[in-house]
This record gives structure tokens, sequence and C-alpha cells, in this order.
């Protein structure tokens, strides 16, 4: 009788090999899942067709464009099992092929992964002797000397790769934010787990792993707290999965501490990734209801006086914020100086419709925050990570005494995961609009 749950059960259970009929089927059926969901989203959204070179070339972001943010999420979220599915299933594949589990851990560098799946496709199952380890309770000391080395290992590698994306190849992507802290969680848990430590001590060592790289990238001034706390949830969560990897390789094997020397292979990623992404344009639109006449509300709009100091944490702890606008001139040409905490944004008007549409683009800008922390620290996506192009406002009247006033900004966010971090950009981008434009509300009103 054919198990039509024979391959979920797979899916799920860690514990079977995989032999490579099981793994090629598995990947067409996971690939064709993922493919169809994807296309039928971009359908819905924007009645365009998803091409599947969009679909198989994730650096290459321009297909991100047509979604909003909530959506980029779910879509994010959605990947997350497949993800753990394909490591899984790539860790056991390659151990029954003969290979270092460490091989299956290739399949999250871009590109190389569609050639490490097909040699795990092609590579027959061979005999081995599982390593698993050991049942017995290790001494107290002992298992707290491999909890020590599980950490310190996990913190190391992490410190190695953040080196190599920030400041080697300058990018803040995918492999820094999503591969580098799934590897941090997978070096500890295979540390403190391959010689006989508890699972739950080698989960707990994985997360110590990252809480201590996080607060180790704050006290060697590479970061600030309020980038670290932004990073932080995306972090663990990808931590706790390598953990369950980590702990999966020290039980199949074969695995030795020489074999994690293939995860020098993950700074060809950054390589890759710094040369092929390129940030999506996007925009944020925040409105508001004023009860005053149009052209009441746009004096206010071209030149507002300075505002109060904000109330609300994020601003407070060194997110830039708005204090004022000035304007040299008047009509196209001219040149608004929106004020912000960190300087000023530099905006030649490009259209000048009095009193309903105008708009900007953005000449110079000033740092997007200053880092808390305990040392004066500029770290390099203050720079570039965050950009803004364009701006406008338009007003529309929709009473004698009552204006409807929207904002927007376009920007290019140059850090990845798109999805995750564009919830914070958004969500500032907001708040920033929002601070503006109830002023403007008061002042008018």
């Amino acid at each position: 009788m054919i198990d039509k749950m024979r391959l979920p059960k797979l899916w799920i259970n860690v514990r079977h090999d995989v032999d490579r009929k099981d793994y090629l089927l598995s990947g067409c059926i996971l690939i064709v899942i993922m493919y169809a969901v994807e296309v039928a989203l971009a359908w819905i959204l924007t009645r365009e067709f998803y091409r599947p070179l969009d679909f198989l070339a994730p650096m290459q972001n321009a297909q991100l464009n047509y979604v909003s943010t909530s959506t980029m999420s779910a879509k994010f979220i959605w990947t997350i099992p497949f993800v753990w599915i394909a490591l899984s299933m790539s860790v056991r594949r390659a151990v029954d092929a003969g290979c270092t589990a460490w091989v299956g851990l290739l399949v999250l560098v871009p590109y190389i992964n569609y050639v490490v799946m097909l040699l795990l496709v092609a590579g027959p199952s061979r005999p081995r002797k599982t390593q698993a380890p050991s049942s017995h309770v290790s001494p107290e000391w002992s298992q707290f000397k491999n909890f020590l080395i599980g950490t310190l290992s996990g913190v190391t590698f992490g410190i190695g790769m953040m080196a190599l994306s920030v400041y080697v190849f300058q990018t803040y992507a995918a492999v820094l934010f999503i591969i580098t802290p799934l590897l941090v969680g997978a070096v500890a848990a295979f540390f403190c787990r391959v010689s006989g430590g508890q699972v739950r001590r080698a989960f707990f060592c994985s997360f110590i792993a990252i809480l201590v790289l996080y607060c180790a990238l704050v006290l060697f001034a590479m970061e600030g707290f309020v980038c670290i706390l932004m990073a932080a949830p995306l972090a663990i969560v990808m931590a706790l999965l390598g953990a369950g990897i980590g702990t999966m390789i020290a039980r199949f094997g074969p695995a030795h501490r020489k074999d994690l020397l293939l995860l020098l292979t993950l700074p060809l990623a950054c390589s890759m990734e710094s040369h092929l992404a390129s940030p999506p344009l996007k925009v944020v639109t925040t409105s508001v209801e004023i009860e005053a006449p149009i052209e009441v509300v746009w004096r206010n709009v071209v030149e507002f006086p300075p505002l109060a100091e904000p109330q609300e944490l994020h601003f407070r702890a060194g997110i830039a914020y708005p204090t004022g606008a000035r304007i040299e001139g008047s009509g196209v040409g001219a040149v608004r100086y929106c004020e912000f905490s960190t300087g000023a944004f530099v905006e030649p008007i490009t259209t000048w419709d009095a009193p309903t549409h105008l708009a900007f683009d953005v000449r110079e800008q000033p740092d997007p925050m200053r880092e808390l922390s305990l040392y004066d620290i500029h770290p390099p996506h203050l720079d570039w990570a965050l950009m803004s192009e364009r701006g406008e406002f338009r007003l529309e009247p929709i009473g004698p005494f009552r204006t409807r006033l929207t904002g927007s900004t376009w920007y290019r966010l140059d850090m990845a995961p798109y999805p995750y971090w564009s919830m914070w950009t958004d969500a500032i981008i907001h708040s920033i609009h929002k601070r503006v434009l109830l002023h403007i509300a008061a002042v008018s009103e």
C-alpha cells in the first residue's frame, strides 16, 4: 500500500535519511507549491505574470516592487518553513550520499545552491556509521565546557561574517541578517551537542550565542542599540532554526570540526549579494484632514515654524525627526530646506502648482539617525542604506473650510531582507510624515 503521507512525514521527521529519489521529488513538489502561490499573489495584486526567472533569482529583487510591505512580510514568513525543509533535507541527503553534513548548508549560498542541489540529487546512497551523540549524561563541567565552546564558536563566526559583509563587501543584506544568525545558531548548537549535550541545552546555547554576538557588536562600537534591537527579532528566530540544524548535524554525522571550513564559502554569498542586489524604489504615503481652507494649509506646507521636541520613544532614542522647514525662492527651481535633528534635507522644487501640489527632489540628506551607543559611532549603513529620492504634498479641498493633506516620500532601502526592514522603515517614515502633517494642521487651524 502506498503511503501518501510519506514525503510530508519525511519533511517533518528529521530522524530519517533522505535518498536522492525522495530529495528530487520533494524539491520539485515544494518548488511548484511555492511558485504557484507567488504567481497567484502577483496576478491578484498586479494582473502581471510572475516569471520563473524572477522566482529562481531571489537576489534580483525587482519582483518586490509590485507588493505592499504587509504582503512582502506575509510572503517572507511563508517562505520560512520551506527554508527549514530545504536545509534539513539537504543535510540528511548529504549524509546519505556519504558527504559531511555541513555540505547541506551550502544550499543557503545563492546560485551555488543550484549546483549543490544537483550534486546531491546525483550522489548515490552510501553505507555509513551514524555518529550520534552519546546518550549518557556528561559530567556537569564537561557540559559547561561544551556550552562555552559552542557559544564562543558561534560568536566568533558571527563577528567574522559581520566584518566581511559590512566592512569588506559593504552590504547589509540577507547574508548578514538571515544566513549569519542561522549559522551562528547551527555552529553553537553543534559544538554544544556533539559531545553528548542535551538538545534543549544546545538550543539555549544558540540563543545565548546570538545575544552575546549582538552585545559584542555594541560593546566594540560596531553597531548601536537601536539597530541591534530592530535586527534582534529576526536574528533570534533564525538562530533557533540554526540550532535545529546544528543538533541534526551533530546527530547524523559524519561531521567533524574541520568540516566547518566549508562555511568559508559563505563570503561568496556576501560578494554576490553586493554586486547583484539593487534596492527597489518604495513609496510611503500619509494623509490627514485639516479644519482650514486650502490656501492657508498651502502656506504652511511650503514653510512652517519650528516643531516642539518629540515625545515618541523612537525619536528620543536617536531616529532623525523634523524640526522645521524654510524655503529660498518661489516656484519651480526654488530650494526648500526641511530641517531635521541630524541636519537638513535639501529639496529643489520640481512642481509648484499652488495651492494643490508641491513636489521636490532630494539633493542632499542628513543621517537617518544618531546611533544610541556607549561611543560616538557612525556605522556604514548611515551613509547609504536608506536614501530618500523625492517627495510631494498634495492638497485637496473637501469643504469650504476643510482640506485633505497628503504627504509622500519615495526612497530606496539598501538592506535585506526587504520585507523585514521595510516594516521598520515604512513605520518610521509614517511617523515622520505624521509629525509634520499634524504640525501643519495645528498651525493652520
